[in-house]
């Protein structure tokens, strides 16, 4: 017989709760990038390529710098916090005066770079008032920190998803009163201030800074933050730079053609590589403690999954380019469908070497992560400077994809012991079907795109089921990777 009295719920088990919260975040991170994505279409429809290449560059030399607002500190705050809860107040209070200092650089360097580069007039203006953004950003992102201290996912969703519905509403308003581009800057600054207002009157009802307690504290926290921090700065910066490179050599313009089939990409390795990792990463850190072969057999498994969805997504994009962007972002478009045939292909290296980076952090290889993002960088932006001076903005393409498949090979070498992850007979199967699914589409490549695209993900799911790519287990992990955040959000708690 239970102790608990009839009809009260139990307290959630310790990998009940996990589960749970990272269902929240993960579907609250899809949501957040489809809301993103669909925004951006409609701005480079809207604003043309002259207009959405300055917007694309200015929003370049913000991100470029803004991982600089926090440098890893956030994430100290909250592993210090989560081993010993009564030091939150002052940890708080340190990193409040450390990211106040640290955003205002960021600002400040984000409009140095514009300067830099050699932008003047409106380029310059633009970006000064977008950089200014990072500022609340940053400060708002203190009080998520609060929240998930006190394991409140559904407040750090919420913050997410108010900042960017915020973003957005602030935008449309903007460009209906025919602000522009720097109307749109302004927005973003708006609501990203009064984002940081309204959570941070949230945030206080679960903790309050202490500036007297965070008295020696913003050194070591700062110091404790940096490794995570430059980490962070060579992923972020890894997807800016190519921007920053070929707006300086083409002009923006050319950048709002590159923009938008480098969004394809990151969209599709956010929507479909992303949650599938991230469930299987808790999974990751349980079977690293059994030993390296069965870790090996996880990370097979788990990239050969991937694979069974990016490479027909790679594939089925390559052959409807042409279509895709002229159905999406409209004729003047037209010209980047190949640059997204290159980019799409990247899906394919970028997964192998995520999948590998989440190995390292379960094995505590700190070192060899962090060194591995930070020659992503470098190889990106020497495969972009490389690429434009051979052969335009194709050639930059190209250098992205270079860049990736050497990282991939870098990744291999720093963890040799889990670097054999190619399940070659599901590959085959995988390629097979992709060839079926290819030949449809060829066949149908001048019919209405919806109807190629539904002919097409038929086909290669009816291969797929005949062939085998699939077990059990993997079409678990797939209803959980891809539904399951949803799923387990919308659904209500259950009671035992």
């Amino acid at each position: 017989m239970s102790d608990v009295p009839s009809g009260l719920p139990l307290t959630p088990t310790r990998g009940e709760r996990v589960a749970r919260n990272a269902a929240i975040l993960s579907a609250g991170q899809v949501l957040s990038r489809v809301l993103q994505t669909v925004w951006f279409i409609f701005l480079a429809r809207r604003l043309g390529t002259d207009r959405y290449g300055v917007y694309t560059l200015a929003i370049s030399f913000v991100g470029f710098v803004s991982i600089v607002s926090d440098l890893g500190v956030g994430l100290i705050v909250i592993r210090q916090a989560a081993q010993k809860p009564s030091e939150l107040p002052g940890l708080l209070g340190a990193a409040l005066r450390l990211v106040s200092g640290l955003s205002i650089i960021a600002a400040g360097l984000a409009t140095g770079l514009t300067l830099a580069l050699g932008y003047r007039g409106e380029i310059l203006v633009i970006s000064a008032v977008a950089a200014s953004s990072i500022i609340p950003n940053a400060l708002g992102s203190l009080a998520s920190v609060v929240f998930q201290t006190r394991e409140r996912f559904g407040l750090v969703t919420l913050y997410i998803l108010t900042n960017l519905c915020m973003s957005i509403g602030f935008g449309v308003v903007a460009l209906i009163l025919g602000a522009g581009v720097l109307g749109l800057a302004i927005a973003t600054v708006a609501a990203a201030g009064l984002n940081a207002v309204i959570f941070w009157a949230v945030a206080l009802r679960f903790a309050h800074p202490s500036f007297r307690d965070a008295r020696g504290l913003a050194k070591p926290l700062l110091l404790a933050a940096l490794p995570l921090g430059l980490a962070s700065y060579a992923q972020t910066a890894a997807f800016r730079v190519d921007n920053l490179l070929i707006a300086h050599r083409l002009g923006a313009k050319v950048l709002a053609l590159y923009g938008v089939a480098f969004m394809f990409y990151s969209s599709a390795v956010e929507l479909f590589f992303t949650p599938l990792i991230g469930v299987t990463y808790p999974l990751m850190a349980r079977v690293a403690q059994e030993g390296p072969n069965e870790l090996t057999r996880l990370l097979r498994r788990t990239y050969g999954l991937v694979l069974s969805i990016v490479v027909p997504i790679a594939a089925g994009t390559a052959l409807l380019a042409v279509p895709i962007v002229a159905l999406v972002f409209g004729a003047p478009y037209r010209s980047s469908a190949n640059v997204l045939r290159i980019l799409i292909v990247a899906l394919v290296p970028t997964a192998y070497w995520g999948t590998l980076t989440k190995a390292m952090i379960v094995r505590g290889r700190h070192g060899i992560y962090i060194a591995t993002f930070v020659t992503l960088l470098a190889f990106v932006a020497v495969g972009v400077w490389i690429g434009l001076s051979v052969h335009g903005l194709t050639g930059a393409a190209a250098g992205v994809l270079g860049a990736h498949v050497a990282t991939s090979v870098l990744a291999a070498v720093l963890l040799r012991d889990h670097a054999n992850i190619l399940d070659v007979p599901r590959i085959g199967k995988i390629l097979v079907a992709t060839a079926l699914m290819g030949l449809v589409t060829w066949v149908l490549r001048h019919a209405f795109l919806p109807l190629t695209v539904a002919a097409a993900v038929v086909t290669y799911g009816l291969a797929a089921l005949g062939l085998g790519i699939l077990d059990e287990y993997d079409r678990r992990a797939l209803i959980d990777g891809l539904l399951g955040p949803v799923q387990r959000v919308l659904r209500p708690s259950r009671s035992r």
